[in-house]
């Protein structure tokens, strides 16, 4: 208890209640707050009693509020830390009692004649360079009297220290699915993939947060693939979409997908400019999903042209691996919780190294005897549609699903020598038959056909004439280029003449 106001680091008011003295005086009590005597004592809940004569202190919740022993001899009494047994106070005995003394800062705040002011407050806040108000009030306690720091604001504080607001990452709530649906959309990527599509979108569900990904070729495609995810789902798992949230990009907002969002009564909810925390869930799974498809990339030397169906994999990997956020469960298994009749056809695959050599039956109907029966191939990940893997023949540039496979997972199918200073038009499909990512391509594979300059030569196997190609035999009406070089250096020495041909001549090759 203390009778002197001066010494609350805060102070609350109170109402109607007393305290009675060792005399059995009835004191009344006008307030309560703390009391810091210096750095390491700090007492709480002090009573304010003006008529009080002198500060008192109790020795049991001195003991309780600081974890310290309270050791008395015929000098002082010692405040020691019961943790790291170190000493935090010290009083020195004066006339029958224990005098604790207070910090020198408490005396200095003392010497202020406004206190409490908010004159006062403003004009050493100014002096000392606008230092922050809670820093203040550790400084001049008694500048904050019945005040809290909180309470004052400076806007040239404002414009020299503003800095964005901090974003805690939000507490899992499961609710149930597609009742809150999570988008954004990543690119222009500088490299095409297979099917020349340059961006990705997500959408993810908030209950499980599965993820599906859909690759596009322009940013114009989000409307209609955004239809395209509706259908499914309503078709699928019979659950309409209520809440979609994406940021503050244009694409989302477009008029036909703002007009589908009414038609179907799907709530809109988008960022602020300027602040991507406020759809955190979409932009971390995007951060994710690329770090996980630079992962396979690497591991296995694949090009970056084959970065679309490394995605699709690393989408397809994520969801079937446990997560912290969602206490280690996987998203496809809280999913199927709610479906349990559902069963995605390409769960049933074993895993296998993205970008190993494998071995595919070849199965082409042009296929002779003595021919190779598989073609080497490399695995770029799961089909969705079919029950099988996905295989990539980069001589013919072509798509494979098939089970036929064997696997050399230790050996990769691209060096590094192969993927150095590669381009774009080195990796570029055949536009003949382009492999389509949104429908998969045939189970069976194919083989293509063979190039012009590698037709097959109709010779004897032992024959030792060479064969001859196809290109057509100059005449002597298709002159080479230099032929009129000749002519002129021939006439110019009168060593020939050139004269017409006669009409019974002939000309031989």
């Amino acid at each position: 208890m203390t009778g002197n106001k001066a010494l609350f680091h805060n102070f609350f008011h109170t109402f109607g209640k007393a305290v009675k003295t060792a005399d059995g005086t009835l004191c009344k009590i006008e307030g309560h707050g703390t009391v810091i005597l210096n750095k390491q004592i700090a007492l709480k809940n002090v009573l304010f009693v003006p008529n009080l004569a002198c500060n008192l202190i109790s020795v049991s919740k001195l003991s309780t509020d600081l974890h310290c022993s309270v050791i008395f001899n015929d000098r002082d009494c010692t405040l020691q830390a019961l943790n790291s047994k170190k000493m935090i106070g010290k009083a020195s005995l004066h006339n029958g009692l224990y005098i604790l003394p207070t910090s020198p800062k408490i005396e200095i705040s003392k010497s202020f004649t406004a206190l409490g002011k908010v004159d006062t407050v403003m004009l050493w806040h100014f002096r000392l360079g606008h230092p922050s108000f809670q820093y203040l009030g550790k400084l001049f306690p008694a500048l904050f009297i019945n005040k809290r720091p909180n309470s004052f604001s400076c806007k040239v504080c404002s414009l020299a220290k503003h800095t964005k607001s901090s974003y805690f990452p939000s507490t899992y709530k499961p609710s149930y699915p597609f009742a809150l649906i999570h988008s954004d959309i990543w690119g222009p990527s500088r490299v095409k993939n297979a099917d020349n599509c340059k961006w990705f979108i997500t959408f993810i569900d908030d209950h499980s947060r599965i993820t599906w990904t859909y690759l596009l070729k322009d940013k114009s495609e989000t409307a209609s693939v955004f239809v395209q995810f509706y259908n499914m789902v309503l078709t699928q798992f019979g659950f309409k979409i209520q809440l979609f949230k994406s940021d503050n990009g244009s694409e989302f907002f477009a008029r036909s997908l703002g007009d589908f969002f009414k038609e179907k009564g799907i709530v809109q909810i988008s960022s602020c400019v300027g602040i991507p925390q406020q759809n955190g869930i979409a932009e971390r799974k995007n951060r994710h999903l690329l770090e996980v498809t630079r992962s396979l990339l690497f591991t296995t030397n694949v090009p970056k042209y084959l970065w679309g169906e490394a995605l699709l994999t690393a989408t397809y990997l994520i969801n079937r691996i446990p997560s912290k956020v969602l206490k280690f469960q996987t998203p496809q298994s809280i999913f199927l919780q709610h479906f349990p009749h559902f069963k995605p056809i390409s769960s049933i695959l074993p895993l296998k190294i993205f970008g190993c050599t494998i071995f595919i039956q070849n199965i082409a109907p042009n296929k002779s005897k003595l021919d190779p029966k598989s073609l080497k191939c490399v695995l770029v990940g799961y089909s969705s549609l079919k029950k099988g893997y996905k295989c990539y023949h980069p001589p013919s540039k072509l798509f494979f699903t098939t089970m036929d496979i064997t696997f050399y997972e230790q050996d990769s199918y691209f060096t590094q020598a192969e993927i150095q200073g590669e381009t774009w038009s080195d990796f570029q499909p055949q536009q003949v038959s382009p492999p389509n990512l949104h429908s998969q391509p045939s189970e069976l594979p194919s083989c293509s056909p063979l190039p012009a300059d590698l037709s097959p030569v109709n010779a004897p196997i032992d024959s030792p004439v060479v064969p001859v190609t196809n290109s057509p035999i100059p005449t002597l009406n298709t002159l080479p280029e230099n032929t009129p070089t000749q002519i002129d250096s021939l006439q110019k020495n009168t060593t020939q003449t050139a004269s017409c041909l006669h009409k019974k001549k002939k000309t031989y090759p």
